[in-house]
């Protein structure tokens, strides 16, 4: 299910759309927890650093069966969140493919 989120920020160019699927961001599991065209907030058991440059996958399942979202991007924020780490990514690169 998903559900945009309302947002005043200016700075925002797309609409966040609640939505939980599995990620993978090298070798530590988590879920994301919203998605826009241009970025993903995602929790996840391991750490990162804002500022640096990540690979992460999203996985999601679609009518034309699972699919895997690589991507690559910049870490524009993290967050202690309930002993997992929020990262906010900005998307510099994607690609899907079928599993």
């Amino acid at each position: 299910m998903t559900k945009a989120i309302p947002t005043t920020q200016a700075r925002r160019e797309h609409e966040r759309v609640v939505a939980e699927m599995p990620v993978r961001q090298e070798g530590s599991l988590g879920t994301t927890r919203n998605v826009s065209a241009s970025g993903v907030f995602f929790e996840i058991d391991g750490s990162v650093a804002a500022g640096s440059e990540i690979s992460f996958a999203i996985e999601m399942q679609t009518d034309l069966g699972p699919m895997t979202m690589k991507c690559q991007g910049l870490v524009v924020r993290t967050e202690q969140r309930d002993g997992r780490m929020g990262v906010a990514v900005r998307m510099t690169e994607s690609r899907l493919e079928a599993v």
